[in-house]
């Protein structure tokens, strides 16, 4: 179960973001934006985790971190809404996704680009499993600056654990790398099933094994 945090009350911000506003800047097409209808009855900026409010110090990586929460129509949501509204809004947001009285986590990693211009790049997004809205919520992660909060706040929803030493980005990387290659596992394991020649069955096992041997290599410690 994904820990839920209590935000600090100089944190606080509660304000209702329009769908239209999140159009206007993520500009997403006619089916995307039934999707919002269909699936959300409201959006809100609930938080914002910033210098002041935690005595920790921002950065160009996280000058802040949002928290919105979106309340939901049905439990089975579209992530690329998620994704519209990050391309939305220009710092990293931490997603509280609520239906009556449950809640999910999700977030993706989220930075600017290298270039010091253009849109933020978005990766994968990592969710949270459905729990109780009123869980007992814990005290944030205590960090030097806002750079590692939201890397503790990422890390909690990851589905796979860091390596000593790793970088959040590797992390990111590696987790990402998993998914395609269980993928491809996933595909060869099909071929094999499927396959009716000995000697094509023997090559699709043999490509099966070395891809296993991937994926446990990205997945140990």
């Amino acid at each position: 179960m994904i820990a839920l945090f209590a935000y600090p009350k100089p944190c606080e911000f509660g304000r209702i973001v329009s769908k239209a506003k999140i159009f206007a800047s993520a500009k997403p097409n006619a089916a995307m934006r039934e999707k919002f209808t269909e699936q959300i009855t409201q959006i809100r900026w609930s938080h914002k985790l910033y210098e002041k409010g935690l005595n920790l110090a921002g950065s160009a990586n996280v000058p802040e971190i949002q928290i919105f929460t979106i309340a939901l129509k049905t439990k089975d949501y579209d992530e690329n809404i998620l994704r519209h509204i990050d391309k939305a809004i220009g710092y990293p947001i931490i997603f509280e996704l609520r239906y009556k009285d449950e809640i999910n986590m999700a977030a993706a990693y989220k930075r600017p680009p290298e270039t010091g211009s253009g849109k933020w790049i978005i990766g994968d997004y990592y969710r949270g499993g459905w729990q109780q809205a009123d869980a007992e919520r814990l005290t944030l992660p205590t960090a030097l600056n806002l750079e590692a909060l939201y890397g503790h706040m990422i890390r909690a929803l990851m589905p796979v654990p860091a390596r000593a030493g790793e970088s959040l980005s590797a992390q990111a990387e590696r987790i990402a790398a998993i998914r395609t290659q269980k993928k491809t596992c996933q595909n060869l394991k099909s071929k094999v099933n499927k396959e009716k020649q000995f000697n094509r069955r023997v090559e699709f096992n043999q490509k099966l094994k070395a891809a296993k041997n991937i994926l446990a290599a990205l997945v140990g410690e």
